[in-house]
């Protein structure tokens, strides 16, 4: 599978090359420097959905993955589509045309997908590197996996002047991003504390709430109280590991051009995106080779 081979491609490649270890030694998560960073972490996604990571990358590693994503950003596939709060473009008849399950909200952004990315360079070499997936594992407290996903599993989000991703859920259970090109102005990462409790839990009040209090769109039902939305840090080089499933988030409008890598793992192994996602973001549908 093409998966082992980019780990293996990774495997040659030093852990010191791509991460800031002095900082952030995930090379021996059992050391009190390594329990100490992965007790904060898990507070702060407990707490807020959400842990940041500045200046996670290595100088070089982070100078290779800007470079491959700027290079590759004019050839990204464009996105410019409308999607409910949990990414599906049907509407559900037995609900009313205003309820946030049926609420159409528009995304516009482009997308580099993983089969477009070099295997041996920083973008997919830190995806594939086991010290980040042990990371990811001991944060969540989850035996999480790598996508299968041969365009989804690691890709390049790439945002222009006006455009915006609308609020939404992933359909991964955690998404790890790492910031590579800011905007100019705008392109805020904004998100919820965790909202929903299981995939099948579809937290319509809350969900709602958001939608209403923090966007121009309005929605049923009108009923809760809107939780708090928080903005991460977004410095080139930052990782964030966050509850993208259960957490509501959204790029706000983008001034400028904003390119960041984004990391999906799921505790099924084996995952990969719906055809209509794929077909969404990078205009195909693919299936792992087996």
């Amino acid at each position: 599978m093409r998966l082992l081979l980019l780990v293996t491609l990774a495997a040659a490649r030093r852990l010191g090359d791509l991460v800031n270890l002095e900082r952030y030694p995930i090379g021996d998560l059992r050391s009190a420097e390594g329990r100490a960073l992965v007790d904060k972490a898990r507070r702060d996604l407990a707490a807020t959905g959400c842990a940041s990571f500045p200046c996670f990358l290595a100088p070089a590693a982070l100078a290779d993955a800007v470079e491959e994503a700027t290079a590759a950003a004019p050839g990204a596939f464009e996105t410019d589509d409308t999607h409910n709060a949990y990414q599906l473009s049907d509407t559900d008849a037995t609900l009313l045309a205003t309820h946030v399950r049926n609420q159409q909200m528009r995304t516009r952004v482009a997308s580099t997908a993983c089969d477009e990315l070099d295997e041996s360079r920083a973008i997919r070499a830190l995806y594939a590197c086991d010290e980040l997936l042990g990371l990811v594992k001991a944060i969540t407290g989850r035996s999480v996996h790598r996508l299968a996903d041969p365009l989804g599993a690691a890709s390049i989000n790439v945002f222009r002047s006006g455009w915006s991703h609308a609020w939404h859920y992933d359909e991964s259970e955690f998404t790890v991003t790492l910031s590579l090109v800011q905007a100019a102005e705008g392109g805020a990462f904004e998100f919820t504390e965790p909202l929903r409790r299981s995939a099948d839990d579809l937290a319509y009040d809350t969900t709602a709430a958001v939608i209403n209090g923090q966007s121009e769109y309005a929605v049923e039902p009108e009923s809760a109280a809107c939780p708090a939305v928080r903005a991460a840090p977004f410095a080139p080089g930052t990782l964030q590991i966050f509850a993208g499933r259960s957490s509501l988030h959204r790029v706000s409008e983008v001034e400028g051009e904003r390119l960041v890598a984004v990391y999906c793992f799921s505790d099924v192994e084996g995952f990969v995106n719906s055809p209509e996602v794929q077909r969404m973001f990078w205009g195909r549908a693919v299936r792992p080779d087996r």
